[in-house]
């Protein structure tokens, strides 16, 4: 009979991943998984970026079958840097078929190749790109966002590139990366400051040329005369670097424990042996009895593994000296509500109350009665809005374990329309079926009705360029159904 527990136990002792067979492990790997997938950077965020980089800098990117397309001609610039960059495959002159979603791969003949993080074509469009751009990062912008229709003031989001390294010597002796993050701040004309999200960026637009002069005066705002930078360092140092650095330690150090513990076991039996071995060499040598192996060599064998074993401890205690380097801005752009470049009486109505405190209750009721909904089926739900990474609540479902993203949008009854952003949209395409479109329409008493829940509320991801995206409230309401 096999004891299934005691194997389990000697598994996780032994093993030298992070990945484990015990069922608490399982659940969290999968929502780790899942909620990787809901943000994932394929297909939508690469193909939007490539598109615009790839025909900037001269080559020619065709629409083909569906999600498929054809390169007829790859730029000379880029293969003439991959080749400096030394890479491992060549980059081609035109590809007959690419494509940015693995599941369009194969759907037609020929098989197209992938553009993706890693692939030379991208990894040189993007290096590229840096190198003719990278200083308008630096220079600013103007941004708009066109989901505050009653924003009273702009504010700034800055962009940080925060690195953590370890204590090994990577490439020209430098201390080698184990994790590199963008960072987003927004500040405020008051100094306060918050985590922006993963990619904020995405939920707005650049100036059109009839806003551009009504814009270029609120730069003169004394308030952005301060120093914006160090306010944005001051709260990444505080706030964003070490959640940054506790998710990486606690991952690395786990993994170096592990390893050290398997190390040690390892070579020290291997040690043990040989030196046995050779002390039984010794007295068959005294005896006479010598043979192919002799217990010098016995010996030098297992002076070798003691040697790589110290060798490979020095190399843990390296990878356990965690550090975080100081954060570098990369940019900062000025984010200009779209109520304060149009006129009040050209805003369209949402079904948004025009009154702050009045939207910040309708949204709390709506969030309340999403709440209430998913409690009553049983999941248990989480507020994630103040992360901002395209949805609102994750509910975990006890019975299957699995995640459920909700945005919940809440309308007053005569609201006709509702605005979703890119992020939003692009999360719902990525999730699928495990996200949800929750709808709570908001009576002028202040009463939340039920919620209705729209599973794949898209049809499309979003347009190019767009910020957000404007649908008739009607329709979604029509697809959806109660909570379930």
């Amino acid at each position: 009979m096999v004891d299934q527990k005691k194997i389990e136990t000697l598994i996780r002792e032994r093993k030298l991943t992070s990945e484990g067979l015990d069922p608490l492990t399982v659940i969290e790997i999968r929502e780790k998984m899942e909620r990787a997938a809901a943000r994932r950077l394929q297909p939508y965020y690469i193909r939007a970026f490539f598109e615009k980089a790839f025909v900037r800098l001269g080559g020619q990117l065709r629409r083909r079958e569906a999600g498929r397309y054809e390169i007829t001609r790859v730029p000379g610039r880029l293969r003439d840097r991959q080749r400096f960059a030394g890479g491992v495959v060549p980059i081609a002159e035109r590809y007959e078929r690419v494509c940015f979603d693995k599941a369009h791969r194969d759907t037609h003949k020929p098989q197209a190749a992938i553009i993706t993080p890693g692939q030379g074509l991208l990894d040189m469009t993007i290096a590229v790109t840096l190198e003719d751009a990278g200083d308008v990062l630096k220079q600013g912008a103007i941004l708009v966002n066109e989901a505050d229709e009653f924003g009273v003031a702009p504010r700034v989001l800055v962009t940080l590139e925060h690195t953590i390294r370890d204590g090994r010597p990577g490439r020209n002796g430098q201390p080698s990366v184990v994790s590199r993050r963008m960072q987003f701040v927004m500040l405020d004309s008051q100094g306060n400051a918050q985590d922006a999200g993963p990619a904020p960026y995405l939920d707005f637009r650049s100036l059109l040329p009839e806003e551009t002069a009504t814009a270029h005066e609120l730069l003169d705002a004394d308030w952005l005369k301060g120093d914006i930078e160090k306010v944005a360092m001051h709260f990444a140092i505080a706030d964003l670097v070490p959640q940054h650095l506790r998710e990486t330690r606690e991952r690395r150090l786990a993994e170096v424990d592990r390893v050290e513990g398997e190390v040690k076991a390892r070579l020290k039996r291997e040690i043990n042996y040989w030196d046995g071995r050779a002390e039984e060499l010794a007295l068959k040598e005294q005896a006479g009895k010598g043979g192919r192996l002799n217990s010098g060599n016995a010996r030098a064998y297992a002076q070798t593994l003691t040697e790589r074993l110290d060798r490979r401890l020095r190399q843990l205690v390296e990878e356990r000296d965690i550090q975080a380097l100081p954060p570098q801005v990369k940019g900062a752009a000025l984010v200009v509500p779209i109520g304060l470049l149009r006129p009040r009486s050209s805003q369209p109505f949402t079904g948004f109350a025009e009154d702050a405190l009045a939207r910040a209750e309708v949204e709390r009721l709506a969030m309340q009665a999403v709440f209430a909904a998913e409690r009553a089926l049983g999941r248990e739900p989480r507020d994630v809005s103040a992360a901002k990474i395209g949805y609102d609540i994750e509910s975990r479902d006890p019975v299957t374990g699995h995640l459920h993203f909700l945005e919940v949008k809440g309308r007053i009854e005569t609201g006709d329309t509702i605005t979703v952003t890119t992020n939003e949209m692009i999360v719902a395409l990525n999730a699928e079926d495990n996200f949800v479109l929750a709808i709570v329409p908001i009576t002028v008493g202040g009463f939340a009705n039920e919620p209705v829940y729209v599973r794949k509320p898209f049809d499309g991801a979003p347009v190019r360029d767009a910020c957000a995206t404007i649908f008739h409230l009607d329709k979604l309401v029509g697809r959806g159904t109660s909570p379930c």
